[in-house]
């Protein structure tokens, strides 16, 4: 993650809808050297996995009003060895919910639903399974990978949570923010190492990957429908490859494969998204009439480095309402408008967002940071650290992270403050090589792209999806990240889908129209 990201991030929700509609706004990177060279022996082999036991508990939030009465929720725990190479280890706890319509068939194959990040949570708040017919022919089991959300135990790191308020207090210099955010993670670091005595060499995909199959002998599955989504789609795919036999059928939405090193591609993922935003922008004629969205970018962002906005706001961060004070600048246009992409709905906005700011509009920015802050929470940054710098095993030299501390422009940003710049101080050890081949699991597999995805482009889910022998690929005009849901033709492709994994795929996917540009005509 990343310190000014965070705020001008996730709850873009707020941003787009206030800017498009004059309405309020509507409703997820201790010192050492780096551990990044592998030994010459094979790791350990993971032991067979054995049941281990669901204990109920109460679930951690209440249900909508809209629930469904006829889906059932019922959340609890279930414990994993820590070490899956020695089924003695002491435990560590997931977080487990499982949805089943009264309707259903008991006998049906469950859907496992995979969440992102990583780190992040499918449990932090109720689950929502809509109308109930998602869950109408078959159950619907999730849970919190190892470390993060609400499974233990957790790595969140609440000394990072502190470095980037502060951060966003002020107009310091970004090198002064970046070294406290170093000293930050350097802090969470030794605090779970040292004081809490936890191994993190235990988080990584493969080994979360070995708690799929604690949790399909505990419930007696016999296949998984996998169901991932970003991060959760390279732990569904490592799992498909290495247990093939236990899946019924893998679907993959905005795909984040294991041959990907996502930590190399932090440096171009803003400017990149942002640049696919403006071409399409470009070729819309009724956008286009904005003009130059480049231009008018830029000129925004120049406007608030030259001129920071103040806001002191009343904002929700770990279930208490605290006022803080927060100094809005250029380089969170960027990171904002990155992460409204991630929200298809959002995207159309965007374009007159950015005309809006470049104009001098700045009515929106104490909501911007009011909906963005308790996003904060969202993310177990330790789980997210240790699970990319072992996947990745990437960590730039002194040098390099030098040269990107001095260059602050929007391609560094971000890489600034993920696990990219912050493997060194964290080490952990790589998993093996093999992990980084291109995962080709003979299982049938519906895999989805957005063309305006900017965390995941879609150009990585149509090559995993080309490279499979039993895959098939659904694009998205204009999608942003995750668009398995965006309109009838893409339920109805994953309904059949998991109704029959070899039914062709719908006519209806090469018709897909995206949703326009929200621009008044002039």
């Amino acid at each position: 993650m990343v310190v000014r990201r965070i705020l001008s991030a996730v709850l873009a929700v707020g941003l787009v809808a206030a800017c498009s509609s004059g309405d309020d706004a509507g409703s997820e990177d201790a010192g050492g050297e780096p551990s990044t060279t592998s030994t010459s022996t094979a790791p350990p082999e993971p032991a067979p996995a054995v049941a281990s036991e669901f204990v109920e508990n109460e679930c951690w939030w209440d249900l909508p009003d809209t629930h469904p009465d006829e889906v059932t929720i019922t959340c609890g725990t279930v414990e994993v060895p820590s070490d899956p190479t020695d089924p003695d280890s002491e435990p560590f706890t997931l977080a487990v919910a499982r949805a089943h319509h009264a309707d259903s068939d008991p006998d049906a194959a469950p859907i496992l639903l995979l969440h992102g990040g990583p780190g992040g949570s499918a449990l932090g708040g109720a689950l929502n399974v809509g109308d109930g017919s998602l869950v109408a022919d078959r159950d619907l089991i999730t849970f919190d990978q190892r470390g993060s959300g609400r499974s233990l135990p957790s790595l969140n790191c609440p000394e990072k949570e502190e470095a980037i308020l502060d951060a966003l207090g002020t107009a310091d210099p970004w090198e002064d923010e970046y070294a406290a955010n170093r000293t930050a993670v350097e802090a969470c670091y030794e605090r779970l190492t040292v004081d809490e005595g936890i191994d993190l060499d235990l988080f990584d995909t493969p080994t979360s990957v070995q708690d799929m199959e604690v949790l399909r002998e505990t419930f007696g599955v016999e296949q998984w429908n996998l169901w991932g989504g970003s991060y959760g789609t390279r732990l569904g795919l490592d799992y498909a490859r290495t247990h093939p036999d236990r899946v019924r059928s893998l679907l993959i939405d905005s795909v984040y494969p294991p041959q990907v090193n996502g930590l190399e591609r932090e440096l171009q993922r803003v400017p990149t998204a942002l640049q696919r935003l403006f071409d399409a922008c470009a070729e819309d004629e009724a956008c286009a009439g904005l003009g130059d969205l480049g231009e008018q970018f830029d000129q925004a962002v120049a406007a608030l480095d030259a001129e920071p906005e103040a806001v002191t706001t009343t904002v929700r961060v770990g279930g208490e309402d605290v006022e803080r004070d927060f100094v809005v600048v250029g380089s969170d246009i960027g990171a904002g408008m990155f992460a409204a992409m991630y929200q298809t709905d959002l995207i159309p906005a965007i374009p007159t967002i950015i005309a809006d700011l470049a104009a001098g509009g700045r009515a929106i920015i104490p909501l911007y940071v009011q909906t963005g802050v308790p996003q904060l929470v969202d993310l177990s940054e330790g789980a997210y650290i240790s699970i990319e710098c072992a996947d990745s095993g990437t960590a730039i030299d002194d040098d390099e992270r030098e040269e990107l501390v001095a260059d602050r422009s929007g391609d560094t940003l971000v890489a600034l403050t993920t696990a990219m710049t912050f493997c060194d101080v964290w080490p952990v050890e790589p998993v093996d090589p093999s992990f980084s081949e291109v995962a080709v699991p003979d299982v049938p597999t519906l895999v989805y792209g957005g063309t305006l995805d900017p965390i995941t482009p879609y150009t990585d889910s149509a090559e995993q999806a080309e490279a499979m022998p039993d895959a098939v690929y659904v694009e998205v005009p204009r999608g942003g990240h995750g668009v398995a849901a965006f309109d009838d033709c893409t339920r109805a492709v994953r309904a059949a889908f998991w109704d029959d994994p070899a039914t062709p795929l719908d006519p209806c996917t090469a018709s897909i129209e995206p949703v326009p540009f929200a621009v008044e005509a002039g």
